[in-house]
């Protein structure tokens, strides 16, 4: 379309093109091929994204798919530039905490903390916001820093905060 912009007839043909784009990648007709097709008609093509949730969630459809065959940095790629130049508020938060555990899932702790931290935004819910705590809390266990990570978990009676301080105790042998 960028290449043939004086043919009569190329605004249809473009969005046909977006049309045939969104059911790949939308309505799930990539699931039916290969992973590494699928990422490079996406790369080829990535342009035709349409702005806006939908393109988001095409987006986040995508990166779950390599992150279900092992393509966690290709996945965390995808989050990474989401939370970079699509996305504010919420949903900027909860993109990064889950680009977060890709990077735990890849056995990258730093990358976690970095995903959640140029993830941050104010006035997130309270429920995602101890979720992106407990995921830093995490990283910073694996890295060794056992009371960062306690002091961050602090006096939290949750179940789930007990369960991560033992879990963090029980990884590093302080009984």
């Amino acid at each position: 379309a960028a290449n043939f912009r004086e043919t009569k007839d190329i605004e249809p043909i473009a969005a046909q093109m977006g049309d045939v784009f969104s059911k790949l990648f939308f309505d799930g007709e990539a699931d039916k091929l290969p992973p590494f097709t699928a990422i490079a008609l996406f790369e080829e093509f990535k342009e035709l994204t349409p702005v806006g949730p939908k393109g988001d969630e095409m987006i986040r459809k995508l990166a779950d798919r390599l992150a279900a065959v092992d393509l966690l940095d290709r996945a965390s790629d995808l989050l990474r530039q989401q939370v970079r130049f699509r996305l504010q508020g919420e949903e900027k938060a909860r993109v990064g905490f889950r680009n977060g555990i890709l990077q735990m899932l890849n056995r990258n702790p730093q990358g976690a903390i970095d995903a959640l931290a140029e993830s941050e935004a104010p006035g997130i819910s309270p429920e995602l916001e101890q979720k992106r705590r407990y995921l830093k809390a995490r990283a910073l266990a694996e890295m060794n820093k056992v009371e960062e990570a306690i002091a961050l978990i602090g006096e939290d009676t949750n179940s789930d905060a007990l369960l991560l301080r033992a879990e963090i105790y029980w990884d590093k042998q302080n009984w």
